[in-house]
């Protein structure tokens, strides 16, 4: 992995601006899952753990910055076979953005995001992989009782790294809805989630390879994915579709089921 001096800095503004009183709100999450896909690919197919911490309302005096400051991380807890140098309990991916949040300006309802990531593989000796990272979602009220639905676009564009050129797109529906109110105490809500959603892979951008070939583009998989919530505890499911075996090859397409268990909190 080289190492990034972008990404040490957002790391480093990140934990000097948390620990300054109520200079920013902290939004944390851990997620036990069973596999780690992406794009549909097999990242891992045993136990990993993948913690994540937000760091937003960034202040300027009286001035709210519309900023996100993003960590995102995969914690192998099962060796991959697949993998020689993946080990259990050790770092495999870590994730660094930074977000300007525009939707507020426009319409309470609407998420408007661009921002950048750095992927880095702390355990592989690969590039750091640099993206743009544009998201839009809408949420939608049903009425009383019956929930909201959430349509939302993103796109990632790989600008330097290994993968350099790629760009991957999805469309996503969701739905969630609160089921019964303060079920063990105040605040305790038990809720359903359901989304769905399909991603395309341009490698249209790449370089070809030293026999003169790139990765084939199209649709490459979907997600369906359910969860159950109490508070702020939740299980879930995840199904995995390959559409187009020429995008996402059979090898890549290890895991087509992955369960969740995760927490999150507001700090």
């Amino acid at each position: 992995m080289k190492s990034s001096l972008v990404a040490s800095s957002l790391a480093v503004a990140a934990l000097c601006t948390a620990t300054t009183a109520k200079a920013a709100d902290v939004w944390a999450g851990l997620d036990i899952k069973t596999a780690y896909t992406a794009t549909g690919a097999t990242c891992n197919d045993g136990m990993v753990a993948q913690p994540c911490v937000d760091i937003y309302g960034l202040k300027v005096g009286d001035l709210e910055l519309p900023l996100t400051l993003e960590f995102w991380g995969n914690i192998d807890l099962e060796k991959y076979d697949g993998d020689e140098v993946s080990k259990a309990g050790r770092f495999q991916e870590v994730d660094l953005a930074a977000y300007l949040n525009l939707g507020g300006y426009i319409d309470e309802n609407l998420t408007l995001d661009v921002g950048y990531l750095e992927y880095d593989y702390p355990r592989h000796d690969w590039e750091t992989d640099h993206l743009i990272h544009v998201k839009a979602k809408y949420k939608v009220g049903l009425g009383d009782n019956l929930g909201a639905v959430t349509p939302c676009v993103q796109a990632k564009y790989r600008f330097a790294g290994d993968s350099k050129g790629k760009c991957e797109m999805a469309a996503e529906l969701a739905y969630g809805v609160t089921l019964a109110k303060d079920v063990v105490s105040d605040g305790w809500d038990l809720g359903f989630g359901l989304s769905a959603d399909i991603w395309y892979v341009s490698c249209d951008g790449m370089d070809r390879d030293e026999e003169g070939n790139k990765p084939d583009s199209g649709f490459a998989c979907s997600y369906l994915t359910a969860k159950l919530s109490l508070a702020h505890f939740y299980v879930g499911y995840q199904h995995i579709f390959q559409i187009d075996d020429d995008v996402l090859s059979d090898e890549a397409y290890d895991v087509e089921n992955v369960g969740i268990f995760g927490i999150d909190y507001d700090f």
